[in-house]
């Protein structure tokens, strides 16, 4: 009985509730849920378009991270092959630099080589100029000594002749000696004396001519000994003149090879050069490249930051979505009776929230987002995603635009779950 009149009180209550009308709380909360719905609007919109910045923001970075990266790539390489050309062209120039004193050392080898050559040309014309002079000595000291050894063979062929003239006179007067002994003797002293005159005058010219033949016979010996001098000195100028020829090949040998060596050397130093100058060119078209690529990422760092900056205000965006749904949740939970109208625009906010997150998820390569559920907490969500709770300070950091306390996060709230480091 008791338990239907408080029943009935009730419904005489609630009759009079309602023939009075909306409470003056209701009719606040009426308003201030209008006031929210046309906030939330404005809101939508808004998130709308900043949602679409956002993403064309996100293709930028991703872009101009993608340039940059390959910019980097570019820079060190060039820089890499920079040093490698500085490097070479060092080698270059300290080979160049040994090449120049080799060179000069073929050079000065080259000149010394050619002053030997001329002075032994030089000897080589005196030794043959005195081995024509003592050659035509020679004929001239053959010809003198054929000569006198003629004249000694004709004064010797005399000297016989008159001998044997000799020889025969003194037979004819020993005869006639002894054929006249009985004779008489007037007529043997006439003719002794006439004898002796004749043999005197043969005596004479025979021991003239062996005088002379004896003076012909000194000259012929001197001459031969002049001839044997004369040739013994001509072997020595022979002798010399075919060292003076060994000579000369020889320095003209050294000289063909040291003028070989040389062309070479001035080839090699004409390539090094050819080198050095490429190595040079390339040097500044690397220089002018690394200086490209210098502006480049400088403009690229300028977009950067301006990309970081909208980032960060895509964070406080965030944040203020976030804000704004836990009003309006908090609202929500305060009213007695949620229409259908007022959970469309809580599922738009949350849409709109979702979508924000996402973009910013993007932006910073995180793994995705995540709606908090009741009875979640930032250690659950962590064991969930990573298998280990302890690794909560990670997603703690990544919303930390969003979260102050992790102890106060809320159901719809939505997260950011960056990759596990």
């Amino acid at each position: 009985m008791r338990k239907f009149t408080s029943l009935f009180v009730g419904a005489s209550m609630l009759a009079v509730l309602i023939s009075c009308g909306p409470s003056e709380k209701e009719q606040s909360l009426t308003a201030e849920n209008n006031r929210l719905q046309s906030q939330v609007t404005t809101l939508q919109a808004e998130l709308e378009t900043k949602t679409a910045e956002l993403t064309d923001l996100n293709e930028r970075l991703s872009t101009s991270e993608n340039q940059r990266v390959e910019l980097d790539e570019q820079l060190e390489t060039a820089e890499g092959q920079l040093s490698g050309l500085q490097e070479e062209l060092g080698a270059a120039a300290t080979e160049r630099s040994a090449l120049n004193e080799e060179l000069n050392s073929v050079k000065s080898a080259l000149d010394l080589s050619a002053t030997e050559l001329s002075a032994v040309k030089e000897a080589e014309e005196i030794a043959r100029d005195q081995l024509g002079e003592n050659e035509d000595s020679l004929a001239t000291a053959l010809s003198e000594a054929e000569v006198a050894k003629q004249e000694a063979r004709n004064l010797s062929s005399v000297v016989q002749e008159l001998r044997a003239a000799l020889d025969e006179v003194q037979g004819e007067t020993g005869q006639d000696n002894t054929g006249q002994d009985n004779a008489g003797q007037d007529n043997s002293g006439q003719d002794n004396a006439g004898q002796d005159n004749t043999e005197s005058d043969v005596d004479g010219r025979v021991v003239a001519l062996e005088q002379e033949l004896a003076v012909l016979g000194e000259e012929s010996q001197a001459r031969e000994l002049e001839i044997a001098a004369l040739q013994s000195e001509l072997a020595e100028v022979q002798i010399a003149r075919s060292m003076a020829d060994a000579a000369a090949r020889q320095a003209e040998a050294s000289l063909a090879e040291l003028s070989a060596t040389h062309e070479a050397a001035v080839a090699e130093l004409g390539s090094f050069t050819a080198e050095r100058d490429a190595a040079v060119s390339k040097v500044a078209e690397l220089d002018e490249e690394l200086e490209s690529v210098r502006g480049r990422e400088s403009v690229l760092g300028t977009r950067l930051v301006s990309t970081s900056t909208e980032l960060t205000e895509a964070h406080t965006r965030a944040a203020g979505l976030t804000q704004q749904l836990a009003h309006l949740l908090q609202d929500h939970e305060e009213l007695e009776q949620v229409t259908d109208e007022r959970q469309a625009e809580l599922a738009a906010v949350r849409d709109a929230l979702e979508e924000a997150q996402q973009e910013v998820a993007t932006l910073t390569g995180a793994r995705g987002i995540y709606t908090v559920q009741p009875a979640d907490s930032l250690s659950t969500i962590a064991t969930f995603f990573y298998r280990q709770g302890a690794l909560w300070p990670q997603i703690l950091t990544a919303n930390g635009h969003l979260i102050d306390d992790p102890d106060l996060i809320f159901p719809g709230m939505v997260l950011i779950i960056p990759q596990a480091e």
